[in-house]
């Protein structure tokens, strides 16, 4: 099965929560989740279906981006997804894919901080399989305007930065066919005030049928054999029933 996209929401709270909108994830087997906070805050990520989440490797510079993820989660119905932490000023972005590696999927990651420009690259990484999903982060702590991402991620959610109220940000992604190195560009259509990027690399589920057995080099459901032939059932041996 390929990596597809599910369901994606986005918001803003105020500077000590935020929760999002509800949305379906039925279907999906990977939820991942950018947030963008205040550099010195300790985000409590939480769902409405009681999902434990692990946290990537943050970027920060006055602002930080976080990517989380939960591999074969619990999903559904009215499904939200929640930041708590006093003084963190969160926006906080979800999406739900189906298609992903239930065991250890994630696999690389990189990111960068940059000021006083309106460009930043994530840093490039380079997935080890093929067919891997590819996830982009970005937090800015000063107005935007229209975000933009390169090498040919798509956009998920954005959200605006509120003054006094959240940071803002942006998560993208991108489901390779043939693993190559990747290194997209962030652009902000105004300002130039602190940003911070991450980008991670999920690996795609395994393909084929899930119980696989093999006679003469060929894959078969379920291999008998009579008389040194194999068959998938058998019915028949010598005429006889």
């Amino acid at each position: 099965m390929a990596v597809a996209l599910v369901s994606n929401v986005g918001a803003t709270g105020t500077a000590d929560t935020v929760t999002t909108g509800a949305i379906d994830t039925t279907g999906a087997n990977f939820l991942v989740i950018s947030v963008a906070v205040d550099s010195g805050a300790t985000p409590t990520i939480s769902d409405s279906k009681s999902n434990t989440w692990t946290a990537l490797t943050s970027s920060a510079l006055t602002v930080k981006t976080i990517i989380y993820y939960v591999a074969n989660p619990t999903v559904g119905t009215s499904h939200t997804f929640s930041n708590t932490a006093s003084q963190n000023y969160c926006s906080i972005r979800a999406a739900a894919f189906s298609g992903v590696a239930t065991t250890t999927p994630a696999d690389q990651q990189n990111g960068a901080t940059g000021t006083g420009a309106s460009t930043l690259a994530t840093g490039s990484i380079t997935p080890s399989e093929n067919n891997e999903l590819v996830i982009a982060a970005l937090g800015f702590n000063s107005d935007g305007g229209t975000i933009s991402i390169g090498s040919s991620l798509t956009i998920t959610n954005s959200n605006a930065f509120g003054s006094g109220n959240n940071y803002g940000g942006s998560m993208a992604y991108i489901i390779q066919t043939t693993a190559e190195a990747v290194n997209p560009t962030w652009t902000r259509g105004t300002g130039t005030g602190a940003m911070a990027a991450r980008i991670a690399s999920f690996k795609a589920a395994a393909s084929g049928p899930a119980n696989m057995k093999t006679w003469g080099g060929l894959a078969k459901a379920s291999v008998k054999t009579v008389d040194g032939l194999a068959i998938a059932s058998v019915k028949t041996w010598n005429g006889l029933a």
